[in-house]
C-alpha cells in the first residue's frame, strides 16, 4: 500500500496504468532498456524520441508471450486463441487464406523436435495405471542417478507425467522409462572404407 501512495504522490500513476494495461495481464513481463529516436527519411529531422528510463515503469514493457500457462496464463491464453483463428483459416478460409481450402483434403499433423523431450504419450501405455509402480522423488532421482532437485524441476516444468496423490507426488516407472527413452541419444556409426590406389 506505501509503494502505491509513493507512486500516486509522484503524479505517474495514470502512466503507469496505461504501461500496465498494454501488457493485457502478462504477469512476466520483459523490461527493455534504452532509447529509439525516429528521424525523418528525407530531411533528417528528429521526429520523436522515446527513453526507457523516463517511462513511468522505468523501462519499456512488453508482453512475455510465453505459451505455457503455469508461467503466464494471460499469454499463453492469447497464443491459445491465434492457434485456433489459424486452424480454423486453414479449414474453412479466412483472415487472408482463401475459402477453396474448405475443399482441400484435411490432415493435422504435429511434429515435435526431440529436443522438447517427451510431450506425447506412447501408445498403449498409460501412466499412472495400477500396474505401474509409482516412485517418490527419491526414488526416481535415485535411478536417474541426479539430486531429488532434478525430478522436481521436470515436475515443475511439466515435462515428465507424475501422479497427485493429495500433497504427494509420485512418478509412475513407466513415465520415467518413457523420460529416458525420449533422451536417449543414439551413437553415430560410421563406417571405415578403404581406399586402394588405382593404377
Amino acid at each position: 500500500m506505501g509503494d502505491l501512495a509513493f507512486l500516486a504522490s509522484l503524479g505517474t500513476m495514470p502512466g503507469l496504468m496505461r504501461q500496465l494495461r498494454s501488457l493485457g495481464g502478462c504477469i512476466t513481463p520483459i523490461r527493455l532498456d534504452g532509447e529509439r529516436t525516429d528521424i525523418h527519411p528525407a530531411t533528417g529531422e528528429i521526429l520523436g524520441e522515446l527513453r526507457s528510463s523516463d517511462l513511468p515503469a522505468g523501462n519499456l514493457l512488453v508482453r512475455c508471450n510465453n505459451r505455457r500457462a503455469t508461467r503466464c496464463a494471460a499469454c499463453a491464453e492469447t497464443y491459445r486463441r491465434d492457434t485456433y483463428q489459424l486452424i480454423t483459416a486453414g479449414l474453412r478460409g479466412g483472415k487472408g487464406t482463401p475459402e477453396q481450402v474448405a475443399t482441400h483434403p484435411r490432415v493435422f499433423a504435429t511434429f515435435t523436435a526431440p529436443s522438447f523431450g517427451p510431450v506425447h504419450n506412447r501408445p498403449g501405455r498409460r501412466h499412472g495405471s495400477m500396474t505401474d509402480r509409482l516412485l517418490t522423488v527419491e526414488q526416481a532421482a535415485q535411478l536417474l542417478g541426479t539430486t531429488a532437485r532434478f525430478p522436481r524441476r521436470l515436475i515443475a516444468e511439466r515435462r515428465i507425467a507424475f501422479v497427485k496423490v493429495e500433497r504427494h507426488v509420485r512418478i509412475p516407472e513407466g513415465a520415467l522409462a518413457d523420460f529416458v527413452a525420449a533422451n536417449t541419444v543414439q551413437p553415430i556409426i560410421t563406417r571405415r572404407r578403404h581406399l586402394g590406389v588405382v593404377a
